[in-house]
């Protein structure tokens, strides 16, 4: 652990963030939180462009030399702009009698809060005491960002697994980040975490912008807490609450800027929407719905509206080229395609042959059946809802998928993977955003009515270009969080509002506690609890055939060896770097026939564009590791055994005698 820099580099963040944001003159308090998560990430995000375009992406003074320096700068610009106050809440309201009048008034949201508070305290435990375990962290997450650190670039590299190079990187930039301040993957979980909390001030502070009441912001805001995905979410290092956040952010801000004629928070928007595009590609389905929303929000008074939303197109393509426009610029001059690889489009991209509308009908219709979630309900109380909406599905999907079919008539607790939002997603989200399109049509609430369309549009988008799989109700993170602000209309004055705020604290309180204790990959009860468990098994809790590989693996590989990786896209790649990231690991990728392993084993790392210094001290690979499928395509073993054979793995060590 570097501990001055564990110290110094979030301390110069935050005075950055803090001297932007109070260039903005914000006299929102909850607008300027959001604007000053965005400027913190945006520095981090800069500070390792910068230091990567001088191959000291690994460095920790050179990252705290560049900080300083940006910090210095928005110190000099603050002083030029008069040294405006930050704005601060006022703490003098929260006296002793204006909180038991709360608790009294509103009883239900404090034990809502205290609950919520209560589960992510734990999640921040869990993430402290588990190591990431999920399946793409494993594959190319923390991958990605170790041999970051480890070539000093974002620079690509042949890579058989694409998504290695291909990806946006600015949610990895943010593990990048951690694994400088710790040294290993035990802090790589809080960028979602934190980017959670920051989600659920931003559902507050859209609901507050829309004009509701405090008590209804604060009920939306919790609520979205505890849906199941989202919570799931906040202990991993995927990177869909950090897509989520980011835009959910510049959608906010430009509806501030439009609302308040203030023009300056176009800035922090099309900053926000530069970094949700450099996050996760999955924001493209969100900007059609976007560009729909802005040109009604022009329609309705154009002349007003002209100026503001020409200067916010521009900023917003500042906004990409600063934080989103490098990994689409090296995937087109190393691959010749802004999005990567050709096998990019064989992942990701539909082929169907029953047609674009059908297969996007198809689509829409199963993630519709998937909503309806019942992920952290008792099993005795899921299983008729899992049986009735089975059923229904029986009767309406004329485009039948078996896989769907089998898979869906199971009882789904809390998976990670293949959660929702759970039956509080249903109940508060759908009649919410019904009332929204009804309020935006009849009273021509363009900005309620935007929060509707760019949802829609997400899913029509999502599911005409993706190919449909069981994975990725995390994928939705992203429209839920744009309406999650719909979703505190049980604190409006209507007929039963009690009953239904009491009914819906009941059920987020019993959703999070057992969702928290039987998470399948972080379990607190069980056999399987991660405190029966050592290190290895908490992390390969999802993978044990690998298990026995790789503790053998640990055993015999030295911490500073070079193994070659001869395996297929999905395996795991991450836990062989080890815990303090000392081996090195080469990708190969073999050509139409693959010879001897003397050939993998001379294989050297490659980059297509520009070759880092680092890479000519990195030592001859004594180490190979084949997956099963690849062992047929291996022709001569000379001058290797194999030292390991386990759950469909081999490990190669050279040897003395050939086999």
């Amino acid at each position: 652990m570097n501990i001055p820099f564990l110290i110094l580099s979030p301390l110069l963040a935050l005075s950055f963030a803090l001297l932007a944001t109070a260039g903005f003159r914000l006299k929102v308090f909850t607008a300027a939180v959001l604007a000053v998560f965005i400027m913190a990430y945006g520095q981090i995000v800069l500070t390792s462009r910068i230091t990567s375009a001088f191959y000291l992406l690994s460095s920790h003074s050179t990252w705290l030399v560049v900080q300083t320096l940006l910090t210095g700068a928005a110190l000099f610009v603050w002083w030029l702009q008069g040294k405006p106050y930050p704005p601060f809440p006022h703490l003098t309201s929260l006296n002793r009698a204006h909180v038991i009048h709360t608790v009294r008034c509103y009883p239900y949201l404090w034990i809502l809060g205290i609950g919520v508070l209560s589960v992510y305290i734990i999640g921040a435990g869990i993430i402290l005491y588990v190591p990431p375990n999920n399946w793409d962290g494993m594959i190319y997450r923390l991958s990605r960002a170790v041999y970051w650190l480890q070539f000093d670039t974002f620079m690509p590299w042949h890579e058989r697994n694409i998504r290695l190079v291909s990806f946006p990187q600015n949610a990895e930039i943010g593990l990048l980040w951690t694994l400088l301040m710790r040294g290993t993957s035990q802090l790589a979980g809080f960028i979602q975490w934190g980017s959670a909390l920051i989600g659920a001030v931003s559902v507050y502070a859209m609901a507050r912008l829309l004009e509701f009441s405090k008590p209804y912001s604060i009920f939306a805001a919790l609520i979205w807490l505890t849906l199941p995905q989202i919570l799931l979410q906040s202990s991993t290092i995927q990177n869909d609450i950090v897509v989520s956040v980011f835009f959910t952010i510049a959608l906010y801000f430009l509806y501030f800027s439009l609302k308040f004629r203030q023009h300056s928070p176009l800035l922090l928007s099309g900053f926000a929407l530069g970094l949700a595009i450099g996050t996760k590609a999955t924001v493209f389905f969100a900007l059609p719905g976007l560009a729909v929303i802005a040109l009604l929000l022009f329609l309705q008074q154009p002349k007003a509206r002209l100026k503001p939303l020409v200067w916010w197109s521009g900023l917003c393509v500042a906004g990409f080229a600063l934080f989103g426009a490098f990994t689409f610029i090296t995937n087109q001059l190393a691959y010749g395609n802004p999005l990567g690889d050709e096998r990019i489009r064989q992942i990701h991209i539909v082929d169907s042959e029953d047609g674009t509308l059908m297969t996007t009908l198809s689509n829409v219709m199963r993630y519709t059946y998937q909503f309806v979630d019942s992920s952290g309900i008792p099993r005795r109380l899921s299983l008729p809802l899992v049986n009735a909406k089975a059923n229904l599905f029986d009767r309406l999907d004329q485009f039948h998928n078996q896989r769907f079919l089998e898979h869906y008539r199971s009882h789904i607790f809390a998976n990670e993977d293949t959660s929702w939002f759970g039956v509080l997603g249903v109940v508060l989200l759908i009649p919410g955003i019904a009332y929204a399109t009804w309020s935006g049509l009849t009273q021509r609430d363009l900005y309620m009515l935007g929060l509707v369309i760019i949802a829609t549009l997400f899913l029509f988008s999502h599911s005409a270009i993706q190919e449909w799989t069981p994975y990725k109700g995390r994928y939705y993170i992203l429209p839920v969080t744009i309406a999650a602000s719909l979703m505190g209309w049980p604190m409006k004055s209507i007929r039963g509002g009690l009953l239904l705020r009491w009914m819906a604290v009941v059920t987020a309180i019993i959703v999070i506690v057992i969702v928290t204790l039987n998470n399948q990959k972080k379990p607190l009860v069980g056999e399987n609890a991660v405190y029966r468990l050592d290190a290895m098994s908490r992390q390969l809790i999802i993978s044990p055939p690998i298990e026995d590989f790789l503790r053998e693996f640990e055993a015999l590989v030295p911490h500073e060896a070079a193994v070659v990786l001869f395996i297929s896209d999905n395996d795991w790649i991450y836990p062989y770097f080890g815990a303090e990231h000392t081996r090195y690991l080469i990708p190969y990728i073999p050509s139409e026939g693959v010879g001897s392993l003397e050939e993998i084993a001379n294989t050297k790392m490659q980059f297509p564009l520009n070759e880092p210094p680092v890479v000519k001290t990195i030592p001859s690979a004594d180490f190979i590791i084949v997956s099963q499928p690849n062992m047929r395509r291996i022709s001569d073993t000379s001058g290797f055994e194999i030292v390991v054979d386990s759950g469909g793995m081999y490990l190669f060590a050279r040897s003395d005698t050939g086999n």
